[in-house]
């Protein structure tokens, strides 16, 4: 019985743990959003400027709410920042991988980054547990 109980409450953590990740996911996009529409409302700098910075600042809140709030990471942090920017690096290669076949057998573009993000979304999670925080 205690077997089973461990194992519910086991599976009780991960479905958190994986609401969490979808959560700061969601509050990331948010901060991107937002922030760029503010940049096209209020044009301070050139938008490739403001979308370099914006990417910046969203991946570096993504990084820090996933290493202490969804995964509570355990690994020295300079090491967990040089995974994570790996990571990035490795998603946007194989998002446009993805995108560019796609779109060959004949995909819509907004079909083959939906494919993207959820391929992206689902394989981040497990590579962030197990390699990065």
């Amino acid at each position: 019985m205690r077997a089973l109980n461990s194992a519910l409450l086991n599976k009780s953590d991960e479905r958190a743990r994986f609401l969490r990740y979808c959560i700061v996911g969601v509050v990331t996009a948010g901060i991107y959003s937002g922030m760029i529409f503010t940049s096209v409302v209020i044009p301070i700098v050139r938008p490739e400027i403001a979308t370099a910075v914006v990417t910046v600042v969203a991946g570096a809140f993504n990084f820090a709410a996933h290493r202490y709030f969804t995964f509570i990471g355990s690994r020295p942090f300079g090491t967990s920042v040089l995974r994570y920017l790996t990571l990035l690096t490795i998603n946007a290669v194989l998002g446009a991988a993805i995108v560019a076949v796609a779109t060959l057998f004949g995909a819509s573009i907004v079909t083959a980054n939906l494919l993207v993000v959820a391929l992206v979304t689902i394989s981040t999670y497990f590579v962030l547990d197990l390699l990065v925080i």
